[in-house]
């Protein structure tokens, strides 16, 4: 599992980040998420991935720095980070 990545892009972003999800092609896609947490560690939304490619609408969210944890049942497989204006 150490070739999964997480791609987020454009970083910063003002309304829509699109995520391309690298490395899981032998994991079943519907066992995964993307979990986005704020830096002091408060979820702010669970999204379930059907395909490795997706878009999280983050307009809702106030400015600033975001963790994106990837995770399968409940291990987290990779974290990345996001910037929202």
């Amino acid at each position: 599992m150490d070739n999964i990545s997480i791609v987020a892009y454009p970083n910063p972003t003002l309304e829509e980040l699109h995520l391309q999800i690298e490395g899981v092609e032998n994991i079943p896609m519907d066992a995964l998420r993307i979990e986005v947490t704020s830096l002091n560690g408060q979820l702010v939304s669970t999204n379930a991935l059907h395909i490795s490619q997706t878009t999280l609408d983050v307009r809702a969210l106030p400015s600033g720095s975001y963790l994106l944890n990837l995770k399968y049942n409940e291990q987290v497989l990779r974290t990345g980070k996001f910037m929202k204006q």
